[in-house]
């Protein structure tokens, strides 16, 4: 399972060997494929894709972490 963006992941899904992510039925996590075997059993293809992941995933802001937002919360009150 690799994860990329909701744009990318649409057009992506099409290609042999992807399908899209369903954690229980009927619930689609759209950021998010699946590699079936066709795919990840080929080096040079599993490379393609784990870089394409990559590349998306370092153009995402940093997340917050939560003490970072209990600490700017105690700064808000003071």
């Amino acid at each position: 399972m690799l994860r990329f963006g909701p744009e990318i992941s649409a057009s992506l899904e099409k290609e042999r060997g992807v399908s899209s992510f369903e954690p229980m039925e009927g619930t689609i996590m759209r950021e998010y494929l699946l590699l079936r075997e066709p795919v990840y059993s080929d080096e040079k293809q599993l490379k393609k894709w784990l870089d394409l992941s990559r590349q998306y995933l370092l153009s995402l802001p940093p997340k917050k972490r939560k003490n970072d937002i209990f600490l700017e919360a105690s700064l808000i009150e003071e």
